[in-house]
């Protein structure tokens, strides 16, 4: 799948999830693995991700407003980012790790989350399947992305 397909499906799904007038400003949580937006990959995911959004109509100067936090890979940054995350009640939480989507499992079973660049959620116990995830869990399996 090419990115830009991939990345609207992925704000598609998000959207799904925070449904309702698009003069509302809607409120997205994105935990990325990442130590800021200038780091390695983010420089492209993060600007394509809002740029995909803003095609499909979410502009963070109008209609959605990103609350980001990034992680790195340390353990406790990610729980503490999920937790901050999950307290600023969005919408909908976007995650691009397996760290991160397990830090926001066990965070919350109420706010949707969306997860993509995840390797095998089913192996690591963190979905029931890719058909029916199940609970408050949807989103992309890593391998998705190269295709």
């Amino acid at each position: 799948m090419r990115r830009r397909q991939f990345f609207g499906l992925l704000g598609a799904a998000a959207l799904a999830c925070a449904t309702g007038a698009q003069a509302q400003v809607r409120r997205i949580g994105v935990l990325l693995p990442f130590v800021n937006e200038n780091d390695g990959q983010v420089r492209q995911l993060w600007p394509a991700f809002k740029q995909r959004m803003r095609e499909l109509g979410w502009d963070e100067r109008r209609s959605v407003k990103f609350d980001v936090r990034f992680t790195t890979q340390n353990s406790d940054r990610i729980r503490a980012g999920a937790a901050e995350l999950v307290a600023s009640k969005p919408e909908v939480i976007v995650v691009w790790s397996n760290p991160g989507l397990a830090a926001v499992k066990q965070a919350t079973q109420t706010i949707p989350v969306v997860f993509a660049l995840v390797g095998d959620p089913v192996a690591s116990g963190l979905v029931a399947s890719l058909a029916h995830p199940g609970g408050n869990i949807t989103g992309f399996q890593n391998s998705w992305v190269a295709r």
